[in-house]
């Protein structure tokens, strides 16, 4: 299990220490500071509007809020911020009718409590001390929940993390952000150009991950249902229109279809399309959403199918990244991490990045072959070693 060292990490991290305290406003007016909470068992949920798992877990937080609304306990979900995303918060706060206290992370208070993951759930007991911390949505994280909150209430010390973690590995889904191994860059394939440490967290990375360069295809590709066409910059002239797979037009038009043309010298231009699967499936009495991974197809300009990829994680994106005259590698953007493929399907690298930084695209010598900003926790840039 490759992730399985990071899952391990992030349940100790910060348990059997005093919880960091913090004061955010709370979206329905107010304010709840941790320190008012003293003598309390506190819960807090570490969640994002477009986090699938996270959204699963809503309902369970609303039904422990109201199960223990009679006893010393406090309930609160804390949503990372974006662009957006205080809107789109107080919709699902709507949506799923949730009466607890929810907040909005002005204070970066997620990176003080080092979330990696979300959703991540911290437990802190009456005295300020961390207790437990949950990453995913697990089937019986409901169960769980109230059985350590109640040993809590009595006093008692919770499960050891091997203990807890006996039974649970195949159970927990979780976003694909979360549980990442190391995010050390592939010196093989990259080199440092210069980095700046101790740059302010910006928030807004989790709903805008990665920012592409301005467009150097003479071509745009649209990825519609059933079909491609291909457009011609200059003019507007509709240059190439083909079909796609016909399984792909049974796919649920909810599943985000994206395209993008590659350069790739003598051979003539690649019409890239990705199709990230989306599944729908019932959680209690609500319809969830799940990122199933994604397909891509590369086709030449008449529809002739060229090559087929397909990857187990889900994709957000795709943008060519020129990597010399006339020629381009093809960026496909993940949640934390990025695969480089040249115009062939040759996967060059698969690379992982804190998912708290922004990646950006941009040739920033002129030279014709791009660079790779990462913008967040720091700023750095890397050359690509071709």
């Amino acid at each position: 299990d490759l992730f399985a060292p990071a899952r391990a990490e992030f349940r100790s991290v910060l348990v059997n220490r005093r919880a960091p305290s913090f004061s955010l406003s709370l979206l329905g007016g107010g304010t709840l500071s941790l320190s008012n909470c003293t003598g309390r068992v506190v819960v807090i949920d570490f969640w994002a509007p477009w986090c699938a798992p996270c959204r699963r877990v809503l309902p369970v937080m609303q039904r422990l809020s109201l199960a223990t609304a009679t006893q010393n306990v406090v309930v609160l979900g804390i949503a990372l911020p974006g662009t957006g995303g205080t809107n789109r918060v107080a919709e699902l706060v709507t949506e799923y009718g949730l009466t607890y206290p929810i907040a909005v992370d002005t204070a970066a208070v997620a990176q003080a409590y080092s979330v990696a993951g979300i959703p991540t759930i911290i437990l802190i007991d009456q005295k300020g001390i961390v207790r437990k911390r949950h990453t995913g949505a697990s089937d019986d994280l409901a169960a769980q929940l109230r059985q350590e909150i109640d040993a809590l209430l009595a006093g008692k010390p919770l499960s050891t993390p091997k203990a807890e973690a006996r039974g649970r590995e195949k159970s927990a889904r979780t976003c694909a952000l979360c549980r990442r191994p190391s995010s050390a860059m592939d010196t093989a394939i990259f080199s440092e150009l210069w980095e700046q440490t101790n740059i302010p967290l910006q928030g807004d990375h989790f709903f805008g991950p990665v920012q592409f360069p301005e467009t150097i295809s003479p071509y745009l590709a649209v990825a519609g249902t059933s079909s491609v066409r291909v457009i011609r910059l200059k003019d507007g002239a509709l240059v190439s229109r083909f079909n796609l797979p016909p399984e792909w037009a049974t796919v649920s038009a909810s599943s985000p279809r994206c395209a993008t043309v590659l350069r790739s010298g003598d051979t003539g231009p690649r019409v890239v399309v990705m199709l990230t699967v989306i599944k729908e499936k019932k959680c209690g009495d609500r319809s969830c959403r799940m990122l199933k991974g994604s397909v891509l197809k590369a086709f030449s300009m008449d529809g002739k199918l060229l090559w087929s990829r397909r990857t187990h994680s889900p994709y957000m994106g795709i943008c060519p990244v020129p990597v010399g005259p006339e020629r381009d590698w093809l960026l496909i953007q993940g949640f934390g991490e990025f695969m480089l493929v040249d115009p062939d399907g040759n996967r060059k690298v698969r690379q992982r990045y804190d998912h708290r930084d922004r990646l950006v695209v941009a040739d920033v010598d002129g030279d014709e072959c791009a660079e790779l900003l990462f913008v967040g926790r720091r700023v750095a840039c890397y050359r690509l070693k071709l």
